[in-house]
């Protein structure tokens, strides 16, 4: 996991514009622990990897899988509006798109992400 693990948060932390110094204070931890992560020298907990998603904006398969594509920020405005819209505003998009239940909707965005 540790290679994989490394370039994927580097790479996530790098489009969030986050500083290694500047993850370092948000997770407490030394910006060396951020460096041996990202080289994969070491690993974080469980724990700390559930608190780098939360602080970056990503979910574990993000961290994990062997690719990371991210996303665009139109694509991220969408997703903002989105989740902020009301249930109801939710229900008409995924009827429109056709999208009528979650893994059908989880399958179309990473469609659109290739």
């Amino acid at each position: 996991m540790s290679k994989i693990f490394g370039e994927n948060l580097r790479e996530i932390r790098k489009n969030a514009k986050m500083p290694q110094y500047k993850l370092s204070i948000a997770m407490d931890v030394t910006q060396q622990t951020i460096s041996s992560w990202e080289a994969g020298r070491t690993e974080p907990n469980m724990g700390q990897i559930d608190r780098l998603c939360k602080i970056l904006g990503c979910d574990v398969g993000d961290l994990l899988k062997n690719t990371y594509r991210p996303i665009s920020v139109n694509d991220r405005k969408l997703l903002d509006a989105y989740y902020e819209a009301p249930e109801s505003v939710q229900n008409a998009i995924r009827t429109l798109l056709g999208l009528d239940d979650d893994k059908k909707a989880i399958k179309w965005f990473e469609d659109r992400r290739r």
